[in-house]
């Protein structure tokens, strides 16, 4: 009879064992609320996480950094960092759009100085994607696009018309559908100042840009001061198996999940968040400034991984490292911890960060000590290795 009191007693202890695993640490019991606002699902998550060990620091490990020769190969603010299907690493730097290979091998590099084909003004800013298996590169100065296959040889080119002068293409496709945004304002509003809502517009356009129509607006808010404007928040997206478009648009912590197959708002997220201070700004006599903005955006920049939303916010420790939350499919506020760069390693900082999230790896535009631009890409100890 003991013995089988022992067996009846494992037995009993083995599902909260599981359960235990399971949770991977984590609190069992979620405290937000969910509410609906105006038709749409608003989640309220708490100041902390569910998870038991929160704002603990996670260390990156350097796997491949990719750096120029000084030569032929110069990285001048590397930007628009993009990793396709077969983790080929392709970023501009003016004038030129780099690829290398998955091991940091040199491949191509394309787009010349001019206005011919394959050429552009390297002083104005290009944007690009890998959509269909070909490099799509956005132009200004000749406005238009630009395609090229895989090894870099141009194929077309294709001219915009003049409303599309800024659009940031969206993720990367294999669809018939392209999406980009572009924000836009009034210039009704010359010679006028005060606080506006610019229009951060979601563009879908056809594969040869023949056809587009606008989908949603997202405001966003600026300071307009005659012919001057100031950013109050600025866009920032991610997107996610090719249909939620994640999107911030205020300064304030929220995030909207967009549906492009609906083309309609499915949920917010939010948390409760203690709001960064900015320093105050040193206004020199005879420039034009906007009002002084008292916090900085709380949500600097959005990233997927694995199957979860993170969250860069303004939030730093004392090595000025971010703060990253992390959200479940649910949207709801799982984990938090600081992202650090190996000794020596500076990633661009706040506004038009410089970092992607591909195949349980990321990616980063880094700086030294002295200043020089690399490529890092980096492996997360107990979660890159899954």
């Amino acid at each position: 009879m003991a013995n089988r009191s022992k067996v009846i007693s494992i037995i009993l202890f083995l599902p909260a064992f599981i359960m235990l695993i399971s949770l991977g640490g984590q609190k069992a019991e979620w405290k937000g609320k969910i509410k609906k606002e105006g038709g749409i699902k608003v989640i309220k998550n708490p100041k902390e996480p569910l998870s038991n060990n929160p704002k603990r620091e996670i260390y990156l490990k350097e796997i491949m950094r990719i750096r120029d020769n000084g030569k032929d190969i110069v990285f001048r603010w590397p930007e628009n960092l993009v990793v396709d299907y077969n983790e080929n690493i392709y970023f501009l730097s003016s004038p030129h759009l780099y690829k290398y290979d998955k091991n940091g091998n040199f491949v191509f590099k394309i787009i010349g100085t001019g206005q011919g084909p394959g050429e552009a003004d390297p002083g104005l800013r290009k944007r690009f994607a890998v959509i269909n298996d070909e490099i799509v590169v956005r132009a200004i100065s000749p406005l238009k696009v630009m395609e090229f296959d895989l090894n870099g040889v141009l194929k077309e080119e294709i001219k915009l018309i003049e409303p599309f002068r800024l659009f940031r293409f969206i993720g990367n496709f294999r669809e018939e559908k392209i999406y980009a945004v572009q924000t836009e304002v009034s210039w009704e509003l010359k010679g006028k100042s005060g606080y506006i809502d610019f229009h951060g517009n979601i563009y879908e356009f056809s594969s040869d840009f023949q056809r587009h129509k606008k989908i949603h607006t997202f405001p966003v808010q600026f300071y307009f001061d005659r012919s001057a404007w100031f950013g109050q928040a600025f866009l920032e997206f991610t997107i996610k198996d090719f249909e939620n478009l994640f999107v911030v648009h205020t300064s304030e912590y929220k995030i909207v999940r967009f549906n492009l197959k609906s083309n309609k708002i499915d949920e917010i997220i939010t948390r409760e968040f203690r709001r960064i201070k900015r320093p105050k700004i040193k206004k020199k006599p005879g420039f034009l400034y906007g009002p002084d903005r008292e916090y900085y955006q709380d949500v600097q920049k959005l990233l997927i991984f694995e199957d979860n939303l993170w969250a860069i916010t303004s939030e730093k420790n004392e090595d000025n490292e971010w703060l990253i939350d992390v959200y479940d499919r649910d949207g709801k506020y799982v984990d938090s911890f600081f992202l650090c760069f190996p000794d020596g390693i500076e990633p661009k900082r706040y506004q038009n960060i410089q970092i992607i999230a591909w195949k349980n790896f990321l990616y980063s535009v880094d700086q030294d000590k002295e200043g020089y631009y690399s490529i890092g890409k980096y492996r997360i100890p107990g979660l890159s290795d899954k």
